[in-house]
Order: C-alpha cells, then sequence, then structure tokens
C-alpha cells in the first residue's frame, strides 16, 4: 500500500523542467504550479547555491581556472554560470591568453565578443577585473 506522499508523487509525475499542465498553468517538480505558487526566498537560496556549484565544476574543466587568483577565478566562474561552459570553451583566444597570462589580451578577447553587446555593462566589468585581477 502507498503512502499518500508516494501517491502524490505517482499521481502528480515528476519534471525537471517547466511545462505547461492541462489547465495552461506552469507547473515544474511534483506537480508544483509555480503560476500559484511562486518559489520562496529559501528555494531560490537552495536554487542559486545549487547553480554556483555547477559553475564552480565548470569553471574547473578549463586549465586556465587553476592558473588564476582568486578574483580572476570569481570572473571564470561567473562566466559560466551566465554561458555555461559550453559558451565559455568558445572564447578560444580569451582561454589561451588566461593560460598566458596576459591578462589584457584575455579582457580584450572578452570585450570582443557577442557577449559584450548582449550584456556590454557587465561584460565590462569583468573584463575589467580580469585584467587587473582585483
Amino acid at each position: 500500500m502507498m503512502t499518500y506522499k508516494e501517491r502524490i508523487r505517482s499521481h502528480e509525475g515528476y519534471s525537471t523542467v517547466p511545462y505547461t499542465d492541462s489547465e495552461g498553468l506552469l507547473t515544474v517538480g511534483v506537480g508544483r504550479c509555480i503560476d500559484r505558487v511562486p518559489f520562496s526566498a529559501d528555494e531560490i537560496d537552495l536554487m542559486f547555491e545549487n547553480d554556483l556549484k555547477r559553475a564552480v565544476a565548470g569553471a574547473e574543466t578549463f586549465g586556465a581556472y587553476y592558473f588564476l587568483n582568486e578574483t580572476r577565478r570569481g570572473v571564470l566562474i561567473e562566466m559560466v554560470f551566465q554561458l555555461g561552459v559550453k559558451g565559455v570553451s568558445k572564447f578560444v583566444k580569451f582561454l589561451d591568453a588566461a593560460m598566458e597570462q596576459d591578462f589584457k589580451k584575455a579582457a580584450a578577447e572578452m570585450k570582443d565578443s557577442k557577449w559584450h553587446s548582449q550584456t556590454p555593462k557587465r561584460c565590462e566589468e569583468l573584463a575589467s577585473i580580469f585584467e587587473k585581477g582585483y
């Protein structure tokens, strides 16, 4: 015999991506209608911490990460957070320059990108931090 918790999970299903339910409402997880029950601050914080862990792990896949100081590592982590590992992997010249410790060139490569045109203020700020190292 199933518990009510197991029964609810069985009836509601489980989805890691949002979908539109039979009533046209955005739903995720185990029947969580986010149109009617928005995420709490605690839930948002938990998701952010999990996303941040993924970004750190993603940044660590780039060899340059291990040659950067903490501040520059933070910039790389933020880039992975925003663009994903796949997106950052397209910054070949930036990653090469970072590996060579040519931070001026690396910053210029950050600004010479589609990313810069999409989020110029953020990119400019991060390029400056990356170049200076603080």
